[in-house]
């Protein structure tokens, strides 16, 4: 019997796929819970030590100074004056970024089943490799470092449903999970998500900016230094190939696998 050709493999893959849609969703569900889990008990019990987070970050502040992009500190007190910037920022770093995240996932996998492999690893990838970097590295936040350093914790200061320094919430976070910025790689990874799917020039531009917004947040608020940022771009680059190799492999496997058994089936 001949060989199946490539395009009827590949035809065959997705139907199988198709038909898998219920336990796709069973399994996608419990990958993205499993990640978030081991995502926050690896970030939340790391034994971070505050002498050592706070040298890191003086290291940080002193690579800023060199290359003449200390900035952050210039931004956050410019912006101090106006209460509303402050208690949006504080709102959008605490609970925006979590809902766009969702819906840029939720919508590839309905969407686009053929990419959504990609999608799905690379914030996984991405995800991870930010973990080790708060275990290797703790940092404290600028919000966290001296007053003498001229920073405020907006998030005690402010009005909002949460602070960082309730006993409660200290009890269960790591304070010092600052490097890399995961809202930058989260908010890199949405852009990555859905821009092949926007039509209209403006909702581009408009998707484009909501990382330019998520470095701001995170500046006004306290919460990262520019090389946090910095970080959070090459982690995302990182996971972008890690995701491209891996998706590769497994695809190619389940394609062959596919296509083998509808010969075993034809004969």
């Amino acid at each position: 019997m001949p060989d199946i050709p490539q395009s009827t493999k590949m035809n065959i893959f997705h139907k199988a796929k198709n038909a898998e849609q219920p336990r796709r969703i069973l399994v996608e569900v419990v990958i993205i819970g499993s990640l978030y889990a081991i995502y926050t008990l690896g970030r939340n019990n790391t034994d971070a030590s505050k002498s050592q987070a706070f040298t890191n970050a003086k290291h940080i502040i002193r690579v800023e100074h060199f290359f003449s992009m200390y900035i952050e500190r210039s931004i956050h007190a410019y912006f101090l004056p106006f209460d509303w910037i402050i208690i949006a920022s504080n709102y959008f770093y605490g609970s925006f970024h979590f809902i766009v995240t969702l819906f840029a996932l939720f919508y590839v996998f309905a969407k686009d089943p053929k990419r959504y492999s990609h999608v799905r690893t690379t914030i996984v990838s991405g995800t991870l490799i930010s973990l080790v970097g708060f275990i290797t590295f703790p940092l404290m936040p600028p919000r966290l470092m001296p007053s003498d350093y001229g920073y405020v914790d907006t998030l005690a200061k402010y009005p909002t449903f949460w602070s960082f320094n309730t006993e409660e919430f200290a009890a269960i976070s790591n304070q010092f999970a600052a490097m890399p910025s995961v809202h930058i790689v989260w908010s890199t990874w949405c852009v990555f998500s859905l821009f092949p799917y926007i039509k209209k020039r403006w909702l581009k531009i408009l998707l484009c900016c909501y990382p330019i917004c998520t470095l701001f947040v995170v500046i006004v608020t306290s919460n990262h230094y520019i090389l946090d940022a910095v970080g959070g771009l090459a982690v995302f680059g990182a996971a972008y190939w890690v995701s491209r190799i891996i998706t590769s492999l497994t695809t190619r496997s389940a394609i062959d696998k596919t296509a083998s058994l509808a010969e075993i089936n034809a004969k």
